[in-house]
């Protein structure tokens, strides 16, 4: 704990106790759920997060596959990209 600062478990609220701010008795509170709540503050969906998370992680695999020699450079394959071929099937 913080000094001056207690956390209400029922209110998910941190608010401030007057001591810290020379016995000002005005304290701000803070929702610690919406400030840990990234969706909400940004705009930005958690899936499309994780998507994009996803589509790193599968890059960095495919690039020390390549290093390695286990994937050869016409191997390589984008999720969500059609090949050459799979473009003139269709």
């Amino acid at each position: 704990m913080v000094r001056g600062l207690v956390l209400s478990p029922e209110r998910q609220r941190a608010t401030c106790t007057p001591s810290i701010f020379n016995r000002i008795h005005q304290c701000t509170t803070m929702d610690v759920e919406g400030f840990l709540n990234i969706e909400r503050r940004t705009g930005i969906k958690d899936s499309d997060i994780k998507g994009f998370l996803s589509k790193v992680d599968n890059v960095q695999d495919q690039l020390a596959k390549l290093m390695s020699g286990e994937l050869a450079p016409e191997d390589v394959r984008i999720p969500g990209e059609r090949t050459p071929e799979e473009e003139g099937k269709q």
